[in-house]
């Protein structure tokens, strides 16, 4: 329709100037043809204003349906542009290393804030504070279970610089806290550590009462 009003109103318009260049052979047809060359002017300007209307009309709905679709469009790639962005950042990539050596049972979840000491301030780096349950209860189960995420977030290249590990028992009642720092991890050959004594390779090491004994 849109196509055919467009043809219509230039067919109007090519027969409304072929009439004023062939005016007088119009008028000496007109009896003839039994129509006045004023009959055949309006006829031309009557189908080149309805073809007209019809043109505007039928294009109007087009672009204003087509509108949406091109915004929706638009919309829907930066969205996805907005979730591979935010896909895999470093905060994401943490939580699933500390998930994965816990397991999905005993994860609780993990802080990561950014390091604000003098030293690292405005690099980037990130303290993590896992908080994971150990079933067991016991000393050496705690420290193994520390060790093996801390040893996952260092080699993962992530820009961390120090990790305290909240162990935790299953009512999330914190029972020992490792820590160890960047510099600390990067002079530790882990294929060698001990997990059994696993406090003589942390910087800092607490844990309640009973787990000393």
């Amino acid at each position: 329709m849109h196509i055919f009003s467009g043809l219509m109103a230039l067919l109007a318009l090519g027969l409304l100037i072929f009439g004023f260049v062939k005016k007088d052979t119009l008028k000496s047809h007109q009896a003839e043809a039994n129509c006045t060359f004023k009959q055949y002017v309006l006829s031309c300007l009557f189908f080149l204003v309805l073809g007209g209307i019809c043109f505007i009309i039928t294009d109007s709905p087009n672009e204003s349906n087509n509108a949406p679709a091109v915004q929706s469009t638009t919309r829907e790639q930066q969205s996805t542009k907005q979730v591979k962005d935010s896909a895999d950042t470093p905060a994401e990539q943490i939580e699933q290393i500390c998930r994965q050596k816990a397991g999905d049972k005993h994860f609780t979840k993990v802080e990561v804030n950014e390091d604000m000491s003098k030293e690292n301030f405005g690099k980037g780096k990130l303290i993590v504070l896992p908080y994971v349950k150990d079933e067991a209860g016991f000393r050496q189960t705690g420290f193994a279970l520390s060790g093996e995420i801390i040893r996952a977030l260092y080699e993962s290249g992530l820009p961390i610089s120090e990790v305290t590990v909240f162990i935790q028992d299953m009512s999330e009642h914190t029972t020992m806290k490792c820590t160890m720092n960047e510099k600390t991890a990067k002079n530790i050959n882990w294929d060698t550590v001990s997990y059994k004594h696993f406090d003589k390779y942390l910087d800092d090491v607490w844990m309640i009462p009973q787990l000393r004994k």
